[in-house]
């Protein structure tokens, strides 16, 4: 966009965020930068050199809408695939059939997408399909599979606490067994708690037992104030069962520690 005011030129540009945390072989350095600017080439050039500093490659288009819709789509994509795999994982444990072998010979043929299941949470996913979703309603578009994943993901949250629940309700007396859970993040090795599955499974487990504590050594320091999360794994290393949400680094380092000492660990999440 450019104006003409009291003899002062401007233009006006955009790029989106585009970022995956906790990667660091795909950081914002290796990363495509999407610029949306309308322009001529002197300003083009001026943008290019600030760009530079963010990222190794620019990449220029006209329209600020389609530099938008670009990244709603990429992540639109990501959850469909998860979404798809989380129903495929829920199959093979109804069909009692082993789903990391059959991910294993699916992935023989040279164009199959090995995503994994998980729960998804974070600022993007869980809602960029919806602001795809609004834009086609503002066409007059009824979008069919944009939100075709939104349900299956959400429902991986009630999912994996049901499956916590009847491994605990095997131990004997767990009412009376301190319990960690360990990582409360929306995906491993980042602080990162917005719209965190892991999170509201622990604020429901807590309503199964008073003897459950939350163990992240990475999230947020707002929300350890606010919620009381040890983040010093020598606060909860005596206790008797540990719960397995979201495997940082560190907490991949003390699952040894607590299969060393013999302690009970839950792993809703082992095939993922």
């Amino acid at each position: 966009i450019r104006n003409k005011k009291k003899n002062i030129n401007f233009f006006i540009g955009y790029s989106s965020e585009r970022i995956n945390p906790g990667d660091k072989i795909h950081n914002i350095k290796n990363i495509p930068k999407v610029v949306s600017i309308n322009a001529n080439q002197r300003i083009i050039s001026l943008v290019k050199k600030v760009y530079k500093n963010v990222s190794k490659k620019v990449v220029f288009t006209k329209k600020i809408n389609e530099a938008e819709l670009s990244k709603l789509i990429e992540n639109t994509q990501r959850d469909l695939n998860i979404g798809l795999m989380n129903e495929i994982m829920i199959l093979c444990e109804k069909a009692n059939l082993d789903f990391n072998e059959v991910i294993r010979l699916a992935n023989t043929k040279w164009n199959f997408l090995n995503f994994k299941p998980g729960l998804v949470g974070g600022h993007c996913l869980p809602v960029d399909p919806y602001y795809l979703s609004y834009f086609g309603k503002k066409l007059k578009f009824d979008t069919k599979i944009t939100l075709a994943a939104r349900k299956t993901n959400n429902s991986m949250e009630q999912f994996v606490l049901i499956k916590i629940i009847l491994k605990l309700k095997k131990i004997k007396n767990y009412k009376k067994k301190q319990i960690t859970i360990m990582g409360l993040t929306y995906k491993s090795n980042v602080p990162d708690y917005r719209n965190s599955l892991a999170v509201d499974i622990y604020k429901k487990l807590k309503k199964v037992s008073n003897n459950i504590k939350a163990y992240d050594p990475i999230i947020e320091n707002s929300f350890v104030e606010k919620n009381n999360i040890v983040t010093n794994f020598n606060e909860v290393k005596k206790s008797e069962i540990f719960i397995i949400l979201v495997k940082h680094k560190q907490i991949t380092e003390a699952i040894k520690f607590a299969k060393k000492e013999k302690k009970i660990i839950i792993d809703p999440l082992s095939l993922i």
